[in-house]
């Protein structure tokens, strides 16, 4: 199962506002619709705190995929910073097994 969720500007690094299950297509509607333009405004006023941002959850494989619009917000075709958060096993000296947080970020020049 798919859910998604919104980080909006003035939220804590953590704090995100479920939005509820989804499908790919819907997710990517979803990125078409958030007001990224006014997101980013509010965030040049306040220059504080997180980009806006949403997240695509699977959370049977406790993984996220975050999506940032670059820039001013206006070019949906432009440039987006993703993050790929994962909780993989990671063993440790003694060998005893621990969940760690393994983070991947990327950014893409255009949409396609």
């Amino acid at each position: 199962m798919l859910s998604y969720a919104i980080q909006k500007v003035g939220d804590d690094f953590q704090q995100t506002h479920p939005q509820g299950e989804t499908t790919l297509l819907g997710f990517m509607a979803a990125i078409d619709a958030h007001p990224w333009e006014q997101q980013h405004r509010e965030w040049n006023e306040q220059q504080d705190g997180p980009l806006p941002a949403l997240v695509l959850r699977n959370e049977a494989d406790q993984r996220e995929l975050w999506v940032t619009l670059l820039g001013d917000g206006t070019d949906r075709r432009g440039e987006y910073q993703l993050q790929s958060v994962a909780m993989r096993p990671r063993k440790s000296f003694f060998g005893k097994g621990k969940l760690e947080q393994d983070v991947a970020v990327f950014e893409t020049r255009d949409r396609g």
